[in-house]
């Protein structure tokens, strides 16, 4: 059950009339293959007291899809009977910009993992958060063993000037990537010289949130 007001309200957000919406049921706008995580939902917060939640996809009147999140309370009415309030907010915009982004995270790992050259994702400050398994075959190193610490941690000693240089020309320039030849050294003290590039990772405001390192023996 929802007050006309509250009707109202979805319909300007579907596009539909107050009488076009007011009495079909939630599955006939809900994405079909959403429907059934909603169901179980709505089931399983049934009673008087309890709250619904969740992001899903509905149908507008021109046909479009939108994602939404709602909300519904189960309360009494006057009779006695359980019903549902449900607030409807247009999450549209920023599901789309999720799904997009991990996406894109999805192809980034597949391509690091797939490309022989040695490959990572590190912070601004140059610690890894991803490293592929041909970085850990050029250094005989375990990824385990490469996550949370830094790229100068794998820099030969007589080398460290070339990382603080690097980062210098990232960090104090509007330069957005680097490339110097270096010495890493592997899991057992063996000298391997690199080609090392560095290149920013950009937010939709042009901050700078990791960069991508690649490693060419």
């Amino acid at each position: 059950a929802q007050g006309r007001g509250e009707a109202r309200h979805q319909a300007h957000l579907l596009g539909w009339l107050p009488e076009e919406i007011v009495g079909e049921p939630i599955s006939s706008f809900v994405w079909t293959n959403d429907w059934n995580r909603v169901a179980d939902v709505l089931r399983a917060n049934r009673h008087a007291g309890m709250d619904a939640d969740g992001v899903f996809r509905v149908r507008r009147r021109n046909g479009a899809w939108i994602w939404v999140n709602a909300t519904a309370s189960s309360v009494e009415d006057a009779a006695g009977h359980t019903v549902r309030v449900a607030r409807i907010r247009d999450v549209d915009a920023e599901t789309l910009a999720r799904i997009q982004l991990e996406r894109s995270e999805e192809r980034f790992r597949a391509a690091m993992q797939s490309t022989p050259v040695g490959m990572a994702l590190v912070t601004r400050s140059g610690r890894f958060l991803q490293v592929n398994e041909a970085l850990c075959r050029m250094v005989q190193r375990t990824e385990e063993s490469l996550v949370g610490g830094t790229i100068t941690s794998l820099t030969h000693p007589g080398d460290h000037d070339v990382d603080l240089e690097m980062w210098n020309v990232l960090h104090g320039t509007r330069r957005t990537s680097v490339t110097r030849e270096k010495r890493l050294l592997d899991g057992h003290g063996k000298v391997v010289w690199v080609q090392q590039a560095l290149a920013a990772v950009l937010d939709d405001e042009g901050n700078r949130t990791s960069f991508v390192a690649q490693f060419m023996d």
